[in-house]
């Protein structure tokens, strides 16, 4: 990056951050999207995908993305174990969970026509697959290191995989026998729309369809979990009103977000809102929108240590938050155990030079962070 684009960069920073709610503690919340969800199901079906033409190397989800195993969540812990804020709390990472996965057998059974999904406590349905590790997340959890919110049913678009299915898309049936589903549309030409926007639609009336989805979703993380979520990040930060009213019916206080929403209207058309931490939307549900990014399995050129303190700088500076974007992938190892490493690696830096340079540093959850600003 040269040094035209970082002050680029710098600058939307502090201008993006000019305006939401204001504070003057030095709260850090970590949010960390995909948990639960199976993207690459092993090295095997990665390099099927790659003998069949999909550039996988243009996608770290698709090359390092997959189940955490027990192993990529005792290695995350002890990261977190050894640093501590100005009151001595770890950091603590907003875990965003997928409660389902497709259920491959039955959908082929079905033709492609029916849609079945196993729950991520299913451990049987999902025993071949190295299923979720959920008493380490409940461990891990109860010590304050995790806390578990919501993303969602699946991070799938159901309406489009399937039609691509019955059309007999050569790519998405091969991905199929293989147990995949997650093919990143940059990767392969045979995908002309996203197949990760769980709630997008293409005709209004598959809208309507997609309050099942949520509510689904609410059930089985209070299931799950044996709690509600009062928080919710939409796959791809793509979903339209009618989810909020949905999702407010559930419960779901405070709504995670990226700097812009894309609200779907049918069609291939979209509304853009630009949204800050401490906006209500018409019923009172609060933004908590990321204005950091920390994603170093995305590219191993790029500073992230570096980049991440100058975001954090510029929202501190701003009298803002700072809530860190880091995906579940930059932390798995199952697939390439350098990745995990790597990330580890530049996550324990950032902690540390956090500590030293702000002694005042607070580590907040999502949830905590909501009822400070849902209180004034």
């Amino acid at each position: 990056m040269s040094r035209k684009q970082q002050l680029q960069k710098l600058l939307k920073a502090y201008y993006h951050n000019r305006k939401g709610w204001k504070t003057k503690r030095r709260i850090v919340v970590f949010q960390s999207d995909d948990w639960g969800s199976i993207r690459m199901p092993s090295v095997a079906a990665f390099e099927k995908l790659k003998g069949f033409g999909v550039e996988v190397e243009k996608c770290p989800y698709m090359q390092f993305d997959t189940l955490a195993s027990k192993t990529d969540l005792v290695h995350l812990e002890q990261v977190l174990r050894s640093h501590v804020d100005c009151i001595g709390r770890h950091p603590v990472f907003t875990v965003n969970f997928l409660t389902r996965n497709p259920d491959f057998k039955a959908i082929e059974v079905s033709g492609f026509k029916a849609y079945s999904s196993h729950r991520i406590n299913d451990v049987a349905a999902d025993k071949h697959l190295q299923a979720v590790e959920l008493p380490y997340f409940e461990y891990l959890t109860k010590e304050g290191l995790f806390f578990p919110q919501l993303h969602g049913r699946e991070h799938l678009n159901i309406e489009r995989w399937l039609r691509y299915l019955q059309e007999g898309n050569s790519l998405v049936h091969f991905a199929f026998k293989e147990g995949f589903w997650g093919i990143s549309r940059h990767t392969a030409s045979q995908i002309p729309r996203s197949l990760q926007a769980a709630l997008d639609f293409d005709q209004s009336h598959h809208e309507a369809q997609l309050v099942e989805v949520i509510n689904d979703a609410c059930g089985d993380f209070k299931e799950i979990f044996g709690f509600s979520s009062k928080s919710f990040i939409a796959p791809n930060y793509i979903y339209s009103t009618l989810m909020d009213s949905v999702l407010h019916k559930q419960g779901v206080q405070y709504l995670q977000s990226g700097k812009m929403r894309l609200i779907p209207l049918g069609a291939e058309k979209y509304s853009r809102q630009w949204v800050f931490t401490g906006d209500r939307n018409q019923l009172g549900q609060i933004y908590l929108v990321r204005n950091v990014r920390f994603e170093p399995a995305e590219s191993k050129d790029t500073d992230w240590v570096k980049q991440a303190l100058l975001e954090i700088n510029a929202a501190f500076t701003m009298n803002h938050p700072a809530i860190i974007d880091t995906h579940r992938v930059n932390y798995i190892g199952s697939l390439k155990e350098a990745n995990r490493e790597q990330s580890l690696e530049k996550l324990d830096q950032l902690l540390v030079q956090l500590k030293k340079r702000w002694l005042d540093i607070e580590f907040l959850n999502t949830q905590e962070l909501g009822e400070l600003i849902s209180t004034g």
